[in-house]
């Protein structure tokens, strides 16, 4: 939706209003790799990596059937069909939402109004279904009424989650381990501080990191 780089180093891209805010309306954070979008992936990863939720895993005894697409049902209405059941709401519920509200980018990352359904061989449309992305998500204590990945991500940058989640992450890549809330708790509390005291700018988090004893010490028996 933009135009093509003109090769000036110093141009800005400059994105469509309402359309595009932070990484999870990025094209590369969202592209499917697949004919249709996958919400439910994206809600995952949304509710894992960013946020630090973790979603235990399907039953193991559930009888999970391929996704279908019918042409006169978006991908948001077929996935609610199939995962509506009280085997699946309890995991999906925390998923779903999240994914849904990035829907108005199909699966190549591009913003959308409508979802296009083609014909088999042929490749022409033979249906434009509408795009709902408003969503009651609970995503860090109470649910809230979001609409569309923008908002989403507004929301987000406003809590503390996102912070914590990120220097929950960065500490597991630089130790390679899990925090130990005994013996690392100070650190990534310091970690966080930094992050709230710079206004969010990660500098001071990534000096404060490289001089903590948790990255220039290692215990031993």
């Amino acid at each position: 939706g933009v135009a093509p780089w003109n090769g000036d180093e110093t141009a800005l891209v400059e994105l469509p209003k309402g359309e595009r805010s932070g990484l999870i309306t990025r094209a590369a954070f969202i592209t499917s790799g697949a004919e249709y979008t996958r919400p439910i992936i994206k809600g995952e990863l949304i509710r894992t990596r960013l946020l630090c939720q973790p979603v235990p895993p399907p039953p193991a005894d559930l009888d999970i059937v391929p996704l279908t697409h019918p042409a006169d049902k978006t991908t948001r209405q077929a996935i609610e069909e199939v995962t509506g059941g009280a085997s699946c709401t309890g995991c999906h519920s925390q998923m779903n939402p999240l994914g849904f509200a990035t829907e108005s980018y199909d699966p190549t990352g591009r913003f959308r109004e409508k979802e296009l359904r083609f014909a088999e061989g042929t490749g022409d449309v033979v249906a434009e279904l509408p795009i709902d992305t408003s969503v009651d998500a609970e995503i860090v204590d109470d649910e809230v009424a979001i609409s569309g990945a923008v908002e989403m991500s507004e929301y987000l940058a406003e809590t503390n989650a996102l912070d914590t989640c990120f220097v929950t992450n960065y500490f597991e890549f630089v130790t390679g381990r899990e925090p130990d809330p005994k013996t690392d708790g100070c650190d990534v509390v310091a970690l966080r501080g930094q992050l709230e005291a710079s206004d969010g700018s990660i500098k001071g988090m990534l000096r404060a990191s490289a001089l903590a004893d948790s990255f220039r010490r290692r215990m031993v028996q």
